[in-house]
C-alpha cells in the first residue's frame, strides 16, 4: 500500500509555497491530519441528488488532502454518485474513504465535537457545536458559504454544477485551516499571510442564465484528450448531470499513488490501472465513455482521427493544447491549472484560438504541484461551459476565458471573465492560415468507428 506522503505528494509541494521558509512534509501531513472537519447533513438535504452531490464532493475533496471527515447525517438511500457503491449513503462515504488516502478516513458520527470545522448543509437553521463553521447552499449553477447567516439552502431547487462550486468553497476552507496549523505547529510564517484568513462569506457563480435546466441535455460526441485530474471532475460534474452523449478520452498514462490526492473517480484499488479504462468504467446509460488508451501527438493524429466536433483538453502540456486546436475542433474547450489558479477557455470555430490564449510553451515538464479543489474547479467550469453551450450556443466575447484563484473566494478580486486577444501571426487562425496544410477535420456521428476494447 502506498504511504501516506506518497499520496499527497502534489497537494505537500504546493502547499510549502504559501510559507516564507522550507517546511517539512512530514510536518505539513500531520497539520492536516490533525484537523478534522464535520458535515452536517438533515434527511431533506439527502432526499435530493444535488444534495448529495454537495455532500459526497465535499467529502471527496477534503479526504483527498489528507484531512478526516465527521458525517453527521441520518441514514439515507444513495443516489447515483460515482465512484462510491452501495444502497446507503452513510456507509458507503465510509468504505469510500477507507480507500483514499492513508489517515484520512471518514467517520459516521451524532457529534461533532472532536472537529475543528463544521460545513452545514441542512435545509433549515440548526443548531450545531460551537466549533468555527459554515452554513453552505447550493442554487443553479452557484454555491455560497457563510458564518454569520443561515442561508436558504433549498437543495431541490440546486442543481449539481451549483453543488460543486459549494464544495470547492468548503474544501478550501478546510485547507486553508490546515495550513494555519502548520503555523501554529511549527512557528514558520505564511509569505502571504493574508492567503490562509478564513473567508467570513465566499460565493460563486456561473452565468446561470445561459445554462438554464441542465439536466438531461444531448452535448454529442466528444473527444477528451488527457484522462487526469480536469478530465476526471468534468466527467464526475457530467455523469451528474444526466448529460446525455459519447465521450472518448485519449490517454496513455497508467494511475499511481500521486493521483489520489486530485482524481474524484480514482480510489487506492486503481493504482496501476490505465486511466483510459478507469473512466469507460463509468459509462452509463446516458453517457457512454470510451478509453483510447494512446498518446495524441503529430505522427498519431491521422491513426485516431476522425475527431469528435467538441474537443476537450485538460492536459498540462501547452504543446497538446496547440496540436488539438490545429485539428480544428467545431468546438474547443480548454482547462488548465497552474499552483492555486485555475484557467478554463472555450474556442468556437472562427474565435480567437486556444495557440492565442497560450502562445508560449512554458516548457514544464517535471512534477506539477496541485491540490484537489482547484482541479475540481477547473473540470467543473469545462462541464459548465459544455453544458451551457449546448443550451445557449458559443460564450459571449468577454467570457471566452475564466480565471479564478478558488483559495480566496470571498475576494471581489478572485476569478476575472476575460476576452482572449486574437494574434494575426497565430499559425492556426492568423490570415494565413488557409494556405497551410491542415490535419482532418473533424467528423461527427461516428461513434461506431471510435470505439475502442481495452482489452
Amino acid at each position: 500500500m502506498p504511504t501516506r506522503l506518497e499520496c499527497l505528494d502534489r497537494t505537500l509541494l504546493l502547499a510549502k509555497t504559501l510559507f516564507s521558509s522550507d517546511v517539512e512534509s512530514a510536518a505539513i501531513s500531520a497539520a492536516l491530519s490533525a484537523s478534522p472537519v464535520a458535515l452536517y447533513a438533515d434527511s431533506e438535504t439527502l432526499a435530493c441528488s444535488p444534495g448529495q452531490t454537495g455532500i459526497v464532493t465535499t467529502a471527496q475533496l477534503i479526504l483527498a488532502m489528507g484531512i478526516p471527515v465527521h458525517l453527521v447525517a441520518p441514514k439515507a438511500f444513495l443516489s447515483i454518485q460515482p465512484p462510491l457503491v452501495g444502497d446507503e449513503f452513510g456507509e458507503a462515504l465510509v468504505t469510500y474513504g477507507a480507500n483514499l488516502i492513508p489517515g484520512a478516513s471518514l467517520t459516521l458520527t451524532d457529534t461533532a465535537e472532536e472537529t475543528d470545522l463544521v460545513f452545514d448543509f441542512r435545509s433549515s437553521p440548526s443548531v450545531r457545536s460551537q466549533q468555527p463553521g459554515w452554513d453552505v447552499s447550493g442554487s443553479q449553477c452557484a454555491g455560497a458559504i457563510s458564518q454569520s447567516q443561515a442561508l436558504s439552502k433549498p437543495w431541490g431547487d440546486s442543481d449539481h454544477i451549483g453543488a460543486g462550486v459549494a464544495a470547492v468553497l468548503c474544501a478550501a476552507e478546510a485547507f486553508k485551516h490546515g495550513m494555519r496549523r502548520v503555523v501554529k505547529d511549527t512557528g514558520v510564517r505564511p509569505s502571504v499571510e493574508e492567503l490562509l484568513m478564513p473567508a467570513h462569506s465566499a460565493s460563486f457563480a456561473f452565468d446561470s442564465a445561459r445554462v438554464g435546466s441542465i439536466d438531461g441535455r444531448c452535448i454529442g460526441d466528444i473527444d477528451i484528450v488527457s484522462g487526469g485530474a480536469i478530465t476526471m471532475s468534468m466527467v464526475h460534474a457530467l455523469l451528474r448531470s444526466d448529460a446525455i452523449g459519447h465521450i472518448r478520452v485519449i490517454e496513455p498514462d497508467r494511475a499511481d499513488s500521486s493521483n489520489l490526492n486530485r482524481y474524484p473517480l480514482l480510489t487506492r484499488a486503481d493504482i496501476g490501472q490505465l486511466k483510459a479504462a478507469l473512466l469507460s468504467r463509468y459509462s452509463a446509460q446516458h453517457l457512454e465513455i470510451v478509453g483510447q488508451p494512446s498518446r495524441l501527438e503529430p505522427k498519431s493524429i491521422r491513426r485516431l482521427g476522425p475527431f469528435a466536433p467538441t474537443m476537450v483538453v485538460g492536459a498540462d502540456d501547452i504543446r497538446s493544447r496547440w496540436l488539438v486546436q490545429g485539428v480544428q475542433p467545431a468546438r474547443l474547450f480548454v482547462g488548465a491549472t497552474a499552483d492555486f489558479m485555475t484557467l478554463t477557455s472555450e474556442h468556437p470555430v472562427g474565435s480567437p484560438c486556444a495557440r492565442c490564449l497560450h502562445p508560449v510553451d512554458d516548457g514544464v515538464r517535471g512534477v506539477i504541484a496541485t491540490v484537489s479543489f482547484v482541479s475540481y474547479l477547473a473540470g467543473l467550469a469545462l462541464a459548465w461551459r459544455v453544458l451551457s453551450t449546448v443550451g445557449q450556443g458559443p460564450c459571449s466575447e468577454d467570457r471566452q476565458a475564466l480565471v479564478a484563484w478558488p483559495l480566496r473566494m470571498d475576494l471581489e478580486t478572485s476569478h476575472a471573465w476575460q476576452c482572449v486577444t486574437r494574434d494575426s501571426a497565430c499559425e492556426y487562425c492568423g490570415a494565413h492560415v488557409a494556405r497551410r496544410f491542415r490535419p482532418p477535420r473533424p467528423q461527427p456521428n461516428r461513434r461506431s468507428v471510435r470505439r475502442v476494447s481495452m482489452k
